[in-house]
């Protein structure tokens, strides 16, 4: 069961693979793509290539997560937006986890309907429609169906997390840390705030 998890960026990717780990999903079942690692001029390239690979039916793919890091907030949305009914077409599972910084959930998930409407509005128009499911003091988890606008046929689900405010404020990252103390407090948050119990429904 294959799922495709986007993140904002480096430490959002560190966060989800320490997690996962945790969750006892193997090293070798996951595939880590970075938009910084990739030159500009190819970067369209290398994603639809990575995301046409793991998607394909290959018995000697052995991969069952894509963790996609996007490089930046504003680039993870909108790329999700452009990839998301290619994504629900090929995987079981479709997962996007952001910052809400200075926003609240409702306007993030009217960002995030906006992006998806002016994206697929001249193609085939779609509709978000959003269930808030729990949250706790760090994190929002809401699921997404995706449906058709002309048909009201349901496409496919997605699921979001939403962090309060951000990874770094969750963590207490600061701008100085090093790299090594920055990781050691993403580690120290996932066993202090039961990030396993709030994640395992949404990964597993």
């Amino acid at each position: 069961m294959k799922k495709i998890i986007i993140c904002e960026g480096k430490y959002d990717g560190i966060f989800m693979q320490n997690l996962m780990a945790r969750l006892g999903v193997s090293e070798n079942k996951i595939k880590v793509f970075s938009q910084e690692d990739v030159d500009m001029k190819q970067k369209k390239h290398a994603e639809s290539t990575v995301l046409r690979q793991f998607t394909e039916k290959n018995p000697y793919n052995p991969y069952e997560f894509l963790v996609k890091l996007e490089g930046g907030k504003d680039s993870a949305t909108k790329i999700f937006c452009r990839e998301l009914v290619k994504c629900l077409n090929g995987v079981a599972d479709l997962i996007l986890l952001l910052d809400c910084d200075n926003l609240n959930v409702d306007q993030k998930i009217n960002i995030l309907e906006k992006s998806a409407s002016n994206t697929y509005s001249q193609t085939t128009p779609i509709l978000l429609n959003f269930e808030k499911k729990r949250k706790n003091e760090h994190l929002h988890h809401l699921s997404c169906g995706v449906s058709l606008q002309n048909s009201q046929t349901t496409i496919g689900l997605f699921q979001l997390t939403l962090f309060e405010k951000s990874l770094d404020t969750s963590c207490g990252i600061i701008d100085t840390d090093l790299e090594e103390d920055k990781r050691t407090k993403i580690n120290q948050f996932i066993d202090r705030e039961k990030i396993l119990d709030f994640f395992k429904p949404i990964i597993l």
